[in-house]
This record gives C-alpha cells, sequence and structure tokens, in this order.
C-alpha cells in the first residue's frame, strides 16, 4: 500500500531521481541517515508536525563535532525531509487524495522556526592580503599553501579546486576543465589560467609526476587533500581576518570588480551559475577570460608580494587532513 512507503524507500527514490554529485549526496546522507536514522523505517504518513518539531528541537540542542550551534544542521536536516516528503507524496499521490495532506515541515515554517541566513559578504582586505600570504607559508605544508594560493588566483570552490585532477589540466594551452555547478549539468567548463597559477601548477606537476591529483594528501597517498577548516583556523589567527575558505574565492571576485571586470567574466572564471536569466545568453570567449584573470592575478601578486622563489621548496607543514586532530604550535 501506499501509505506504508517507508522514509528510506522515498528517501533512495528522491536521490535516484536528482542524481547529485558526490557532495551533494554526503549531505544527504548526513542529514538523513545520521541524524534521522530512527525515522528511516516509519511510513512517511507515519511523521507528524508534533515529531518534526520536538526532532528540530533536539537538533537544535546538539552541538556539533566543531563545538558550533546546532542551528544551521537542525534546518537542513528538517528542510531535507521536507523535500523528501514532498517527492513522495508527488508520486505516490492518486487524482482522488494526496499522499500527505499537509506536509509536517509547514508547522517549522508557519512558527518562523527557521534560522534566516545572511548571505556572507567577507572579502580578505588589500591591506591585509600580504599578511594572509605570509600566514599560509608559515603554516602550511607545500600542498596547502599552494592550494590556498590556487583559490586564491582562480577563485574556484574550495571542493572544485580540491577534487582537480591533472587530466583537467593543460599545461600547453593553461587551461583547466572544472564541472559545470548548474543543477544536473554534466558540462565541463573550459577556464583559462593565469601566468602565475599555470607556472604553480608546472612547477607542482614537476615534482609529482605520478600523482592523479593536483593537490593530493601527503598523509594519503592517492587521495586529494580533505577538508582545510581547522587548518584555516590556524591561518586566521595568525593574519587576523575573520574568514571562511570560501571567502577567499569571493576575494578574487571582489578584486576583480575593483579592477572593473565585467560580472559575466568573473561569473565564468568562478564557475558560478549565472542568477539572472539574461546573462546566460552572455558566452565570454577564451581570450577576454585569460585577459581577466590575468589582471586579477598581477594584483595579487602586487599587494602579496608572493613570487614562485619563494614557493620553490616543498616543505612539511603543521597541517593535517580530514578526521586528523590538529595539534598546532607555531613557532614563530
Amino acid at each position: 500500500m501506499k501509505e506504508q512507503i517507508k522514509v528510506r524507500i522515498a528517501y533512495q527514490e528522491y536521490i535516484n531521481s536528482r542524481n547529485p554529485c558526490k557532495q551533494r549526496r554526503q549531505f544527504f546522507r548526513r542529514c538523513m541517515e545520521n541524524h534521522l536514522a530512527d525515522w528511516m523505517e516509519l511510513s512517511i504518513t507515519q511523521i507528524t508536525m508534533e515529531m518534526v518539531e520536538a526532532k528540530h528541537e533536539q537538533l537544535l540542542l546538539q552541538p556539533t563535532k566543531r563545538g558550533t550551534s546546532g542551528r544551521s544542521r537542525a534546518d537542513d536536516v528538517m528542510k531535507m525531509l521536507g523535500a523528501v516528503l514532498r517527492f513522495a507524496s508527488a508520486k505516490y499521490s492518486d487524482c482522488s487524495e494526496p499522499l500527505i495532506a499537509k506536509n509536517p515541515i509547514l508547522r517549522l515554517k508557519l512558527n518562523h522556526a527557521f534560522l534566516k541566513s545572511e548571505p556572507r559578504s567577507v572579502a580578505i582586505p588589500d591591506c591585509k592580503l600580504q599578511e594572509f600570504y605570509q600566514a599560509v607559508s608559515i603554516v602550511c605544508n607545500d600542498v596547502y599553501r599552494d592550494f590556498f594560493i590556487f583559490l586564491l588566483l582562480t577563485g574556484l570552490r574550495q571542493a572544485d579546486a580540491r577534487m582537480l585532477r591533472w587530466n583537467s589540466i593543460d599545461l600547453e594551452l593553461g587551461l583547466m576543465r572544472v564541472r559545470d555547478r548548474a543543477p544536473g549539468s554534466k558540462l565541463r567548463r573550459c577556464i583559462p589560467l593565469s601566468t602565475f597559477a599555470l607556472s604553480l601548477l608546472s612547477r607542482r606537476r614537476s615534482t609529482r609526476a605520478d600523482t592523479e591529483w593536483v593537490f593530493e594528501s601527503d598523509d594519503h597517498a592517492g587521495i586529494h587533500i580533505g577538508a582545510v577548516g581547522n587548518l584555516l583556523q590556524i591561518v586566521r589567527e595568525h593574519c587576523e581576518v575573520q574568514m571562511h575558505v570560501n571567502d577567499i574565492a569571493r576575494t578574487f571576485a571582489t578584486q576583480g570588480a575593483k579592477l572593473g571586470i565585467h560580472y559575466s567574466l568573473l561569473r565564468a572564471l568562478t564557475n558560478r551559475s549565472p542568477c539572472d536569466v539574461t546573462l546566460q545568453y552572455i558566452v565570454p570567449d577564451e581570450d577576454s577570460m585569460r585577459s581577466a584573470t590575468e589582471a586579477i592575478c598581477k594584483q595579487f601578486v602586487t599587494l602579496t608580494g608572493m613570487n614562485l622563489h619563494d614557493l620553490s621548496a616543498p616543505k612539511r607543514a603543521y597541517g593535517a587532513d580530514r578526521g586528523d586532530h590538529i595539534q598546532l604550535q607555531l613557532a614563530l
């Protein structure tokens, strides 16, 4: 009977219908399988508004593994559950009566229980860029150091950069291919690299010719580096800038805007999807993109004082990969 469809079945069918990328799958798994494990064998019609409200309150009171508030996590879990229930109700309802008359997540919306998150607006100030560069050079090993500098010089998302393979880099043409972030897209975009970024990658390739990943872990052979949040915390303390890892990419776009580079070029260079339908009709050409990224990179080189000679010597750092507990003492 349709009324007996379990949450686990509805969740799996929802995932299969969306075919999300690896990161989204991991996000879905954390929301449903970790935090709603005790609900997976329930029928979707057994979940009530009272249950949802109580579960949301329970998740709010549990701190995250990083010791932060569980507010965002609680909202993410409930919104994910709501999406699964909407999908199942639409798929299995008949013309006479909906399978779920009211989505139980509606209670949280009516009570304004969801956190109103403001978009981040942090970029590294020009006066702090040199301190940021010095911090990553001191705190990080050559893998993480090059990773943070690469983020600054390209504006990529950290996930796109961490999972960049050498077969996606054309050192001769100065191009990298990254997955289009538009929902459901299987396309890969070609993004030009600045001269400095290309030189940085060429140096890495010459010292790591047998690796698959551009930023391969030193501690775990054959896989790319993990999350950098713990290491970035040390960088933050050193350069005194309260930034998130994606704020580094925001700094790239902000610097481009200061130089008068058109939004469509910045969007293409950072692999972002356009918010305006009209902007989808603007297709930046490779030469325009290359000129834009060269201008931004030259500005960063001037502001940070970076040079390839400083980056030539591999060094073992204080950092660790995902799952490791970092115990760092800065020898400054």
